[in-house]
């Protein structure tokens, strides 16, 4: 499913959106439907656990018709945020910048 139709079948079921912290990730289910999901927050938390650790980059899988690029403004201001606060401690633990592509 696409973003919008995820965010779309929430609204029109009434779901009731759970998240997972061990997996970092939200699902929900309605009667034998089961959806798994990032949200701004999901992505956020990865960006950030991605660069705590040190790594190099991140893979993103398609973002298809991402509501409003609510998804990839989230992941590039995670991005943001977290090297200005390396610089600010003088720790640069990403010094590479990269180019992240979403294909739709």
């Amino acid at each position: 499913m696409e973003y919008n139709q995820i965010k779309n079948y929430i609204e029109r079921f009434k779901a009731r959106v759970m998240y997972n912290s061990t997996y970092v990730v939200n699902y929900c289910s309605v009667e034998t439907a089961w959806i798994a999901f990032d949200d701004v927050e999901a992505v956020r938390a990865k960006v950030s656990y991605a660069k705590e650790k040190g790594m190099l980059g991140y893979r993103v899988w398609q973002v298809s018709y991402d509501v409003n690029w609510v998804l990839s403004q989230a992941a590039a201001l995670q991005d943001a945020i977290t090297h200005q606060e390396d610089n600010k401690s003088g720790q640069n633990k990403w010094p590479h910048r990269f180019l992240v592509i979403i294909c739709l």
